[in-house]
């Protein structure tokens, strides 16, 4: 199984100011949107940072334990993909905004398509999520 680059890492850490994605709270982990048993930790878009999303808790408590135990809601907030979905391209409900996360760190509003925040921006929390 391959690890995230260090680089993509670091990219996301920024993007997320240390707080999780969907709730605020300190981020503990990485979770990947579309499985690694969906497209393999060979697939280079398997650690993309639009596919991957700074959440709390780990695989069973905080964001990240909800996430995994409710899928289908998942799903429905784009923090998971199906197969075929490009996660650049399917809108992710974090912190009860509808955004799209792209390529190279950033936040875009899914409805007006304007950048929310900039990888690297330090007012996190003054976005108006």
């Amino acid at each position: 199984m391959s690890r995230i680059p260090p680089a993509v890492l670091a990219l996301i850490r920024e993007r997320s100011g240390g707080l999780c994605e969907i709730c605020g709270r300190r981020a503990e982990s990485t979770h990947h949107r579309k499985p690694r048993g969906m497209g393999g930790s060979k697939d280079p878009a398997a650690h993309s940072p639009a596919n991957l999303l700074r959440v709390c808790g780990d695989g069973t408590r905080g964001c990240h334990g909800a996430i995994e135990s409710d899928r289908v809601g998942s799903y429905g907030h784009g923090w998971l993909l199906r197969r075929g979905e490009l996660p650049d391209c399917v809108p992710v409900l974090l912190r009860n905004r509808w955004t799209l996360l792209t390529e190279d760190g950033q936040y875009v509003c899914a409805q007006t398509g304007s950048i929310i925040q900039s990888a690297g921006s330090t007012d996190h929390m003054e976005v108006a999520w």
